[in-house]
């Protein structure tokens, strides 16, 4: 069988004499002007366009056309033996003794006033925050920590607001029930709107999240309305994205240090396999066979003989 690529400025033949490489001289793909480069700019804007259509909504996808961008970023950086504790020295650095009210004191005037912070004591608001536990949901320190996380990995910030019923009567009581983190890597966002030939999805026209399972897109996914400042109390239930935004990419952060390391963070992780593969293989192989091509052919010629006669 004989394959031939290019990929300038070279390639390669393979046919039954081997394989064989060559070189265009003149055509380097370092030139400023390199059609390839121009070429994969317009790939990635059209990939960052990319949307997919899952129970009637039109949903743009997360990452490079695989839509799993959460995933890859979890599993690429704790494969790592280094990345892990970084990262979670930076969400306990700003976690700290965990969350309390401030207010804010200025003392001074002009260039030498010094801004403080003062301790407020909220027994309201303590009440509220503690009641979270009681009602079924996750404590307000587990629901911080968890969304710290979120932040460092996906630059994304994703809380769902569960209300109580009387949500519209605030002499009742708090509108608010409870607040709990929804992982980034199960949520999408989503509209019904049909998406018009040529202009691409943007944050304002996507008024859903989609919860579920990414890695089975063919489950079944809970909608929620999004969280709206101007209408917050709309739905008995409403998802919030407070996300980073990224230039060139409305709709979805990206991790602002994870994709020009990508590529380094891959090489370290395969470092330690390559060596141990080097030491179980390499220097236990004390004998070498080499096996005859002629006896090869005559055993495949008599396999192929065995089976149109049979």
């Amino acid at each position: 069988m004989e394959t031939f690529d290019i990929t300038p400025p070279g390639g390669y033949y393979a046919g039954d004499a081997g394989v064989v490489t060559f070189e265009i001289s003149g055509n380097s793909p370092f030139n400023d002007d390199d059609p390839l480069e121009h070429k994969r700019l317009y790939q990635a804007a059209s990939e960052g366009n990319m949307t997919v259509q899952l129970q009637g909504y039109t949903i743009p996808v997360w990452g490079d056309r695989h839509n799993l961008y959460p995933n890859e970023v979890y599993e690429t950086v704790f494969n790592n033996k280094l990345l892990p504790e970084i990262l979670q020295k930076q969400v306990e650095f700003l976690f700290g003794k965990g969350p309390f009210l401030y207010t804010p004191s200025i003392e001074g005037e002009g260039a030498h006033a010094k801004i403080s912070r003062l301790p407020v004591n909220a027994p309201e608001i303590t009440a509220w925050l503690e009641s979270w536990e009681i009602a079924g949901f996750e404590s307000h320190w587990d629901y911080l920590l968890a969304l710290i996380q979120d932040y460092y990995y996906t630059s994304s910030a994703i809380s769902c607001f569960h209300f109580s019923k009387a949500r519209e009567l605030p002499e009742l009581g708090m509108p608010v029930a409870a607040l709990s983190r929804v992982d980034s890597s199960t949520a999408r966002l989503g509209t019904r709107k049909k998406p018009v030939p040529g202009r691409p999805l943007r944050d304002n026209d996507l008024e859903y999240i989609l919860v579920g399972d990414w890695m089975m897109p063919s489950s079944s996914f809970d909608v929620y309305n999004r969280f709206s400042m101007s209408t917050p109390l709309a739905a008995a239930t409403a998802i919030s994205w407070v996300k980073d935004r990224v230039p060139g990419n409305e709709v979805y952060p990206y991790n602002r240090w994870y994709q020009g390391l990508k590529p380094w963070i891959k090489a370290s992780n395969l470092t330690p396999r390559y060596l141990n593969s080097y030491l179980k293989n390499a220097l236990n192989a004390h004998i070498h066979v080499i096996i005859p091509g002629v006896w090869i052919m005559n055993q495949k010629n008599a396999l192929e003989s065995i089976c149109r006669e049979n």
